[in-house]
């Protein structure tokens, strides 16, 4: 008997999220089916990781993304504290008749 074909298949489960991958494939000349095996469990794998991969750069890149979030609105607070510390001097500088050069309301930057 001659094998011809080959395939390897592969199952891994976290967190009751279950992914599958199967390969199939022909058996060179002069190539062993175990050698075609192991090209295909490889191969299989190299799927899996490259999977993996994509799935932590995702969650890095949601991570990265709600953190700059929470750094804009961290930031417009602090603008908003500015600018109400602006508006009181130059509510100081009109009651004592001091001239800012610049209007009250806009912040000089």
């Amino acid at each position: 008997m001659k094998i011809t074909t080959v395939g390897y298949s592969e199952l891994r489960s976290v967190n009751y999220n279950n992914r599958s991958i199967e390969a199939v494939a022909q058996v060179d000349e002069g190539e062993t089916p175990e050698q075609a095996r192991e090209l295909l469990k490889l191969w299989v794998q190299a799927q899996f990781n490259q999977d993996e991969l994509g799935d932590a750069t995702v969650q890095t890149l949601n991570a990265e993304v709600a953190f700059l979030k929470t750094q804009v609105t961290s930031r417009r607070a602090e603008m908003a504290d500015v600018q109400a510390q602006w508006n009181r001097v130059g509510e100081f500088a009109h009651r004592h008749g001091l001239v800012l050069g610049i209007p009250v309301g806009d912040l000089p930057w």
